[in-house]
């Protein structure tokens, strides 16, 4: 196997992305504690990005 080929796939969780945006769709007040912390780039996958783009937009607009 070429080196190439072992680096095509980053390591990444897809339950452990859609656990955090289910958890601030339940609880929108956590953002406070993450929004250090996580930033729309820590997602791999690019749905998720935008979900969570949409969501800290949603927020800091003090929409539900």
């Amino acid at each position: 196997m070429k080196k190439n080929e072992l680096l095509k796939e980053i390591p990444y969780s897809d339950d452990a992305e859609r656990a955090i945006l289910g958890s601030l769709i339940l609880d929108n007040e956590k953002w406070e504690k993450i929004e250090d912390i996580i930033n729309m780039d820590d997602f791999y996958r690019e749905k998720h990005r935008l979900i969570f783009h949409a969501m800290r937009k949603l927020i800091k607009n003090n929409e539900p």
